[in-house]
């Protein structure tokens, strides 16, 4: 695994060695990307996880009751959308919550899962997207980067 600290954004953490990295910003506006390389050449969908972050400006925020209007929001947003699991968590030793969704845009169907971390004044998303069918390869390795996601103090 390499190991990349975002000193902007305060946190760290860990990703294969055969993923790319996409710090530039430039791919709706998400500071960093983290690409899996492509299964096959037709391939149309590389697997990825990137994180956002977002200020909370003193908004005081519950993770946990959160879940239900953020469920209800994607259900709005996402065609096809079908939940998996929305649970409480932790992720380096802080609270965080998880939206698990299956998604159909167009004739694809996307497995998304969105973790939400919390450091005083502000949220970090963290993302993951693969093929549905591809899903379970994956799953290992993003649980491996998610959980090596570290907050700085």
């Amino acid at each position: 695994m390499l190991f990349f600290h975002y000193t902007k954004e305060g946190y760290s953490i860990s990703y294969p060695e055969t993923w790319r990295i996409d710090t530039s910003g430039s791919l709706m506006n998400i500071p960093l990307f983290l690409f899996a390389p492509k299964d096959a050449p037709e391939d149309s969908v590389f697997e990825n996880l990137h994180i956002a972050t977002q200020a909370l400006n003193g908004q005081e925020m519950d993770l946990g009751s959160m879940l239900a209007p953020s469920v209800q929001e994607y259900s709005g947003m996402f065609n096809g959308f079908r939940l998996i699991d929305s649970a409480v968590t932790t992720i380096d030793g802080k609270p965080a919550a998880l939206i698990s969704f299956v998604y159909n845009p167009g004739s694809m169907q996307l497995r998304m899962i969105t973790t939400y971390v919390k450091r005083k004044d502000r949220l970090f998303m963290i993302n993951v997207t693969a093929e549905e069918h591809n899903y379970p390869q994956y799953a290992a390795t993003f649980d491996a980067i998610i959980r090596s996601f570290h907050i700085d103090q």
